[in-house]
């Protein structure tokens, strides 16, 4: 989780600006986000799935056999 919590510091930091940045930071701060973070560690859980399978040159329906 720690990760993600970067990650959606990053990627707030980046495409809303400081004031949102700044409200994001303290509603982690108070824990008011832990939706938010949960979200961007399941996609990453995703992502690297993924790529893992991309990277083997498989397709996600050898998977679902």
């Amino acid at each position: 989780m720690p990760i993600a919590t970067e990650r959606l510091k990053i990627i707030t930091k980046e495409l809303y600006g400081l004031e949102e940045y700044k409200t994001l930071i303290r509603d982690l701060e108070a824990k008011r986000n832990g939706g938010a973070v949960i979200v961007v560690a399941k996609k990453m859980l995703l992502e690297r799935f993924f790529m893992k399978i991309t990277s083997k040159n498989k397709h996600i329906k050898d998977y679902l056999k």
